[in-house]
């Protein structure tokens, strides 16, 4: 992670089904708030592409028993 001031931070946020959820675009970001401010991300293209690949195969694991039942 590149820092412009010398240090990182982490953030933890849990994230439920009824958990507000906005997403509007900068310029060329795409600025996401989860749980109605508890967490905001500022993501550019590349960054949202990359984290699209990995929820999507979050999703497709986490469904992959549901999947089945239903097919």
């Amino acid at each position: 992670m590149s820092t412009h001031i010398g240090y990182s931070t982490s953030s933890f946020a849990r994230i439920e089904g009824d958990a507000p959820i906005s997403c509007h675009i900068v310029g060329d970001e795409a600025h996401l708030t989860i749980g109605g401010g508890a967490l905001d991300l500022v993501i550019t293209k590349t960054a949202l592409v990359d984290l699209t690949g990995h929820l999507v195969r979050a999703r497709d694991e986490l469904t992959a028993d549901e999947q089945l039942t239903t097919a």
